[in-house]
């Protein structure tokens, strides 16, 4: 999930490098073509944030279990991690459609 995040984060930035690309456009339509890359960009950010905050407790988790390996002698006990995951309504339609 990390390389998900960064690829993510990675997009965003891509996005941000198109939205002055095209100058030899109309003015509306260069308008448009930069309005739709920011807000392809920001669409990212905003992926790899939820992302981030839905997977970090897991990789905190992650964290401790290495620790826990690497000190062998450790008496570390490990609670169990619950872990919630919402799927949206477009996952949804995805599925009920057979994609899933």
């Amino acid at each position: 999930m990390r390389r998900a995040i960064e690829f993510c984060v990675w997009m965003a930035s891509w996005w941000d490098s198109q939205k002055e690309k095209r100058v030899s456009l109309r003015p509306h339509v260069s308008e448009g073509v930069r309005a739709y890359a920011l807000e392809q960009a920001d669409s990212e950010r905003r992926r790899s944030m939820e992302w981030s905050i839905c997977w970090d407790n897991i990789r905190k988790r992650g964290r401790d279990v290495l620790e826990h390996l690497k000190v062998q002698d450790s008496p570390m006990t490990l609670s169990v991690l619950e872990v919630e995951i919402n799927v949206d309504e477009y996952e949804d339609s995805l599925r009920d459609d057979g994609f899933f």
